[in-house]
């Protein structure tokens, strides 16, 4: 979203749906989605940029974004955290027509670099291994870097469970 207003692309040319924010947890459908996404769109002028957080908490997504890709002039952005994201119909639906970018956790590597340029400190040996064992016990999850000991290993246990509940159990069947 920074990097399209950098580029001086309107606010309201930016439509930015997150399914997991209270005010759009409602739509489950494509049904529903479609409604919201007509509603924002029905004035815009120029360009739509189309942004959708855990896109795959929605049924039947694959056929509302390749409407909206058919419908208006766009670009979509969806991000999601399962192995539903990119399933096969949506390989069929919009063949050719999309980026799929695989996001990592941070090497250990990366980790420092993080901190020196966010805490802006000198590496020594002691601050060194302070970070490895911090990357022992959380891993390289970027949104836990800023979190504290109990927030951090509740948020750790959150995405432990996600993955092996909502990602690798289904598959494992």
């Amino acid at each position: 979203i920074e990097e399209l207003k950098g580029l001086g692309i309107a606010d309201e040319n930016i439509i930015y749906i997150s399914l997991e924010n209270v005010k759009y947890r409602h739509i489950k459908t494509s049904k529903e989605l479609d409604e919201v996404v007509l509603d924002k769109v029905k004035d815009i002028k120029g360009k739509v940029y189309l942004l959708f957080d855990e896109i795959q908490l929605v049924d039947e997504w694959e056929e509302s974004i390749n409407s909206y890709r058919v419908s208006f002039d766009c670009d979509i952005y969806i991000t999601g955290s399962n192995s539903k994201l990119f399933s096969s119909e949506l390989s069929t639906l919009v063949a050719g027509r999309y980026v799929h970018i695989n996001i990592y956790p941070f090497s250990f590597k990366e980790i420092l670099k993080y901190h020196n340029e966010i805490n802006n400190i000198e590496m020594d040996k002691t601050k060194i291994y302070e970070y490895f064992m911090q990357y022992i016990e959380y891993g390289g999850m970027p949104s836990l870097l800023s979190l504290k000991d109990e927030d951090g290993k509740i948020e750790l246990y959150r995405y432990l469970e996600d993955t092996g509940h909502k990602d690798m159990a289904p598959n494992m069947f």
